[in-house]
């Protein structure tokens, strides 16, 4: 998570926040470890709220995600966040000075 931030500050970005997805820490996080998370948003719905809330209080203008993201992934994550949402294998490459 760090790199990834250094990298999109590198690039010129403002990271408003970071968000971790893990399980295991309340008593139904626990009874879902073995469970996959959302196919469709990679979330659980708790998080994606939490995320939506961070997102439209600080105004964000994309969200990026360390994994990679399925195109469906990609469009419902945009739809629920309300701006653009991409994978970190969907940012370009950087530039390699010459």
């Amino acid at each position: 998570m760090a790199a990834l931030t250094a990298e999109l500050e590198g690039r010129g970005a403002v990271v408003a926040g970071s968000f971790v997805q893990r399980r295991g820490v309340s008593a139904g996080g626990v009874r879902a470890m073995g469970l996959p998370y959302s196919a469709t948003t990679v979330l659980g719905s708790g998080k994606l709220r939490e995320l939506a809330a961070a997102r439209a209080a600080t105004a964000a203008s994309a969200v990026i995600f360390a994994g990679e993201l399925t195109y469906r992934q990609r469009s419902r994550l945009t739809d629920a966040l309300g701006c653009p949402v991409l994978g970190r294998a969907d940012l370009p490459a950087t530039a390699t000075p010459e």
